[in-house]
């Protein structure tokens, strides 16, 4: 017995000089020991990623992206006093070839034919007047604004001049509520134009985002219409500056390198992500697809599906231009300050500056830009007549062989860049509604940056009144996007 006592001590001796060895090693290597800890924090800040998702219910298979993070962009951080903060710009603009999705499986499929039906809800039939719901629904969480639940709605004024009132169920609440009308986008047109079909938004205050909601045109919600998801994107602790959006659904006869040399130009400029959207029309959706398919599975492009109901070409104006625009505004504005919104053969250039954060700079030195809900963009059209260009096994950009614009840009035709912190619709050459107190809009002085735009045909927008200048500004960006295209999507015809 007395043995075994003995081994006893022994081991106990033995743990306590163990220990006592250990605790002499931390208080004599302390900086070893922190170190380590604080290596372990910062490797899980830069794992923060920012995500896009959505519903099943109304994302076709082949357009799911939403686990792939967008390409980054960094910003030093902001001085405590003193000047406007300036912005960091990439050192180059990013490739898709050089990000690392986070899936690795190859995408066959193309760009499906989606339906009415997963785009849109019907609230009223033509009988009624016509009225349609984005089957997507926003939450917006912006200060400026009380956190609600924004859906998107299209109604014909003609066939119905009174909007339908609206009610909801929120998923996970038994009560039915009120949907509150907003915002109208324009107003009613019919000379020059014929635009009788306006988009609105609604929306239901609410201090949580739900997962879905479902609409009703009774107060009890006796009758509901189909789910309607609750788009997402997740936080970050920095937003990008910048992203870009084509305001019109492609339609018609766009072909594969217009959109592709639209996206390596704003990639070129500053711009984090692309918004692009695919109306049921487009005759080279199949080719477009998947020409920009490298950019989609990066996360750098996002393609929608913008189907219309047969026979509403001829009562939407641009295939709906002032739905999608808006809708644009709640996808971005959770990700980034400010979104360019404008066609596939227009670009924000800058005048003076390598890029927008260059430009940008430069306007809040001079400016107070909080207080703007937009900055807008003076309209200089390109001649028809084109020049060789640069040698290269790609189609050549039409930035890159038309250099006659006009030297008289118009203001009355502008494009612009949206404040998405304070904008709540945008339309076609403007925005339409933002925040009480803001002003609408800062007129971009020509110097600093203009609207170049390359439409196909100019016909009656030519005048001999015109003042044409030869301007080669935009081969600053040459040599990037030649590169980028012959690495990423190369269109040979």
């Amino acid at each position: 017995m007395e043995g075994v006592f003995r081994r006893h001590r022994l081991l106990l001796t033995f743990l306590c000089c163990l220990m006592a060895a250990l605790l002499l090693t931390i208080l004599w290597y302390p900086d070893h020991f922190s170190t380590s800890r604080k290596g372990t924090q910062q490797s899980g800040i830069e794992g923060d990623i920012i995500q896009h998702e959505e519903s099943a219910l109304f994302s076709p298979k082949a357009l799911d992206v939403q686990d792939i993070p967008p390409a980054s962009v960094t910003h030093k951080p902001d001085p405590p006093t003193g000047k406007p903060p300036k912005l960091e710009k990439p050192s180059k603009p990013k490739s898709p070839g050089s990000l690392a999705p986070n899936r690795t499986e190859v995408n066959e499929a193309l760009y499906p034919d989606t339906t009415v039906e997963k785009e849109w809800i019907s609230i009223e039939d033509s009988s009624n007047g016509l009225t349609l719901a984005r089957r997507t629904v926003y939450y917006d969480t912006r200060s400026s604004f009380s956190p609600s639940v924004v859906i998107i709605v299209l109604h014909n004024h003609e066939k119905q001049p009174n909007l339908p009132k609206l009610y909801a169920k929120v998923t996970g609440q038994s009560s039915c509520s009120a949907v509150e009308h907003w915002k109208q986008t324009g107003n009613v047109v019919k000379s020059p134009w014929y635009e009788v079909t306006l988009s609105h938004v609604y929306r239901i205050q609410l201090n949580q985002r739900p997962e879905s909601i479902q609409l009703s045109k009774d107060s009890q919600c006796n009758k509901l219409l189909p789910l309607m998801p609750v788009f997402k994107a997740k936080e970050v602790k920095k937003k990008y500056t910048f992203t870009t959006c084509i305001q019109k659904a492609l339609y018609d006869d766009i072909q594969p390198a217009e959109v592709v040399n639209f996206i390596e130009l704003n990639r070129a400029l500053g711009s984090s992500m692309i918004t692009i959207y695919f109306h049921r029309n487009l005759k080279a959706k199949d080719a477009i697809y998947k020409a920009i398919e490298t950019y989609i599975k990066t996360g750098y492009v996002e393609v929608l599906g913008w189907s219309l109901v047969d026979g509403w070409l001829g009562q939407v104006f641009d295939v709906a231009l002032s739905a999608s625009a808006t809708e644009c505004v709640y996808r971005h504005m959770a990700i980034s300050e400010y979104m360019a919104l404008h066609d596939v053969d227009e670009f924000l250039i800058p005048m003076k500056h390598e890029d927008w954060f260059g430009m940008l700079n430069e306007l809040k030195n001079k400016n107070d830009l909080s207080k703007y809900a937009s900055l807008s963009f003076a309209n200089s059209l390109f001649q028809e007549k084109e020049e060789a260009g640069p040698k290269m096994e790609c189609v050549v950009p039409i930035y890159f062989k038309r250099y006659l614009r006009d030297d008289n840009p118009k203001t009355s035709h502008p494009k612009v860049m949206v404040n998405l912190n304070i904008t709540i619709t945008a339309y076609c050459h403007d925005i339409k509604t933002w925040k009480d107190g803001a002003e609408k809009e800062l007129l971009v002085p020509f110097e600093i940056g203009l609207l170049f735009h390359y439409r196909k045909q100019l016909g009656h927008r030519v005048n001999v009144a015109q003042r044409w200048k030869h301007d080669t500004i935009v081969n600053k960006y040459m040599d990037t996007v030649i590169a980028a295209l012959r690495k990423n999507s190369c269109i040979t015809k």
